[in-house]
């Protein structure tokens, strides 16, 4: 078995973020993060795993 892709999900609104994790969990590693200061941090130490990050635009 392949190992799952990673996702980094950046989102302020808790909802959002809640309902990307569980559309996208199934088929993905998810890491979360509630800022941009927070997904820096986390990029940090999974520079190299992270396939995809979705962040919202405001």
């Amino acid at each position: 078995m392949l190992p799952q892709k990673k996702i980094l999900v950046v989102e302020d609104n808790s909802l959002n973020r809640e309902m990307l994790v569980d559309i996208l969990s199934d088929d993905y590693q998810i890491l979360e993060a509630e800022n941009g200061q927070d997904a820096l941090d986390i990029l940090k130490d999974h520079h190299d795993d992270v396939t995809l990050i979705l962040l919202d635009s405001r």
